[in-house]
C-alpha cells in the first residue's frame, strides 16, 4: 500500500444525509478529489492529509499528520 500526500483545497463538514464527511483535495500536479470519509479529523484548508492507496488503486485511508486522526475513506470523485 502507498502513501501519498494531498493538499486540502477546501472542507465540507459532516453531511448528515449520508453520515460521513467531506473535503476537496489536491495532488502536487494539480488533481482534485472529492472525498467522503467516516471520521472527524479535524483538518482545515491549506493544511496536508495523507491517504492510503492499495495496488488497486483503491483509496483506503485518510490521515490528518498534525494530530494523528484518522478516518476510513468511503468514495472518491474525481473533479475536472
Amino acid at each position: 500500500m502507498a502513501t501519498e500526500s494531498f493538499q486540502v483545497l477546501q472542507t465540507f463538514g459532516y453531511q448528515p444525509g449520508r453520515g460521513i464527511y467531506k473535503l476537496l483535495v489536491q495532488t502536487k500536479n494539480g488533481k482534485r478529489y472529492l472525498v467522503w470519509y467516516f471520521n472527524q479529523i479535524e483538518v482545515n484548508a491549506g493544511e496536508e492529509v495523507l491517504i492510503s492507496i492499495d495496488y488497486y488503486n483503491n483509496w483506503k485511508q485518510i490521515n490528518n499528520p498534525r494530530n494523528g486522526k484518522q478516518a476510513d475513506i468511503a468514495e472518491v470523485n474525481t473533479v475536472s
